[in-house]
């Protein structure tokens, strides 16, 4: 049975929902800032925003400065959350497995519901015409016999259009596209290696043999093979709930500056590991995001040997993530740290009162109650974030 995968994308989504929520703002320049704050950026920006030059990741001095009528709105999370339901929901009357996207989309399994719903060309536009009367949200569609060349088909396609790629055509789809359209090429390093190498567009990469590729990109180089002639066998996944913890912090000053960003991972880690104890959990797995002063985000993940809830050996662990998120040597100007993968803490009482991580415990645990009482800022570190213990 040919699979028939449809992604369904709402550009600038968090504009989108607003604009449904308040319908002034249609036709207007409009910006979704990170958050509530004095010193936040630009999460999200509207196509008439887009027109005078004003990106994600802009601070807002510099937004207000290229376009003067730009409204700025303050983020809603409740208000996203419930259209990324909405969305999921309609879809699930459509398709048995239904998998939302952070960004603010969906991938809609469409395989098999032919012999009730008709053409799954035909069942893709009722679902578009749906958003757009019942949510009120404009969307574009791609739709393959994968999630890659769907996902592919839906970025290069208008809101309100439908592109539909036949089973055995994904490779001649792909092969006049830029090369950056791929997934597995979407890392700086990455693109700028594909410039070197002169592979500007995908059939450049799908015309090099799979050794070459492993010879120029490493492991990277089976994913692009794969990826440059329309292969993929990603399932949709219907999201599972997962309890995480999510702490950021904006910088005064897009920095490069070791000692500013590690006082900065610092600081998220203190907050994390707060919110950890208080539950009584740890976590076994820690994603650090950086969005540069580009507008451009990278991530690294770690995965903890032991859960822990000690502040410096879960600070220790990410530096060498910090370490290769600067590589591009572009200034930082905000951190988001994600713990995820919680489990209750185990309390096991020590042998020895000098127990590797027992100082760390113990300390973390006496701040916790000093700013508990007094407010986060009654005590800070002096100097630069800590080395290893007993340093």
């Amino acid at each position: 049975m040919e699979r028939r995968i449809l992604h369904l994308q709402i550009t600038a989504f968090p504009v989108a929902v607003q604009r449904v929520h308040d319908p002034s703002l249609r036709g207007r320049p409009v910006a979704i800032l990170s958050r509530r704050s004095p010193r936040a950026v630009i999460a999200a920006v509207s196509q008439e925003a887009r027109g005078d030059g004003v990106r994600t990741g802009m601070c807002l001095a510099e937004a207000r400065a290229l376009c003067r009528r730009l409204i700025l709105v303050p983020p809603d999370a409740n208000l996203q959350d419930r259209a990324r339901a909405a969305l999921t929901h309609l879809a699930a009357a459509y398709a048995p497995l239904v998998e939302p996207v952070i960004a603010g989309g969906i991938f809609a399994d469409l395989t098999g519901t032919s012999r009730l719903l008709g053409d799954s060309r035909d069942t893709a536009a009722r679902i578009q015409r749906e958003v757009l009367s019942r949510l009120g949200l404009p969307c574009s569609m791609g739709l393959s016999s994968n999630k890659l060349v769907s996902g592919v088909a839906c970025r290069i396609t208008p809101a309100r259009e439908l592109a539909d790629v036949r089973p055995g055509q994904e490779a001649s789809f792909l092969s006049p596209l830029p090369a950056p359209l791929l997934p597995a090429v979407r890392q700086s390093h990455q693109r700028r290696l594909l410039a070197d190498l002169n592979l500007r567009r995908i059939l450049d990469i799908a015309a090099l043999p799979l050794s070459r590729l492993l010879l120029a990109f490493q492991r990277h180089g089976y994913t692009l093979f794969r990826q440059s002639r329309g292969q993929d066998d990603a399932p949709v996944r219907p999201a599972a709930r997962q309890p995480l913890i999510r702490v950021e912090e904006t910088l005064a000053r897009e920095s490069l500056d070791d000692d500013i960003l590690r006082a900065t991972l610092f600081l998220l880690v203190e907050r994390g590991g707060r919110l950890l104890r208080r539950a009584g959990l740890a976590a076994t797995t820690a994603r650090l995001h950086v969005r540069g002063g580009d507008g451009r985000y990278a991530a690294r993940g770690v995965r903890l040997e032991s859960r822990t809830a000690g502040d410096r050996d879960l600070f220790l662990r990410l530096c060498p993530a910090l370490d290769a998120l600067t590589t591009r040597r572009v200034r930082i100007r905000w951190m988001e740290l994600v713990l995820t993968d919680l489990r209750r803490q185990e309390q096991q009482l020590a042998l020895f009162q000098d127990a590797p991580g027992t100082r760390d415990r113990a300390l973390s645990r006496a701040l916790d109650c000093i700013r508990q009482r007094y407010g986060e800022d009654a005590v800070r570190r002096r100097g630069p974030a800590p080395g290893p213990e007993g340093a």
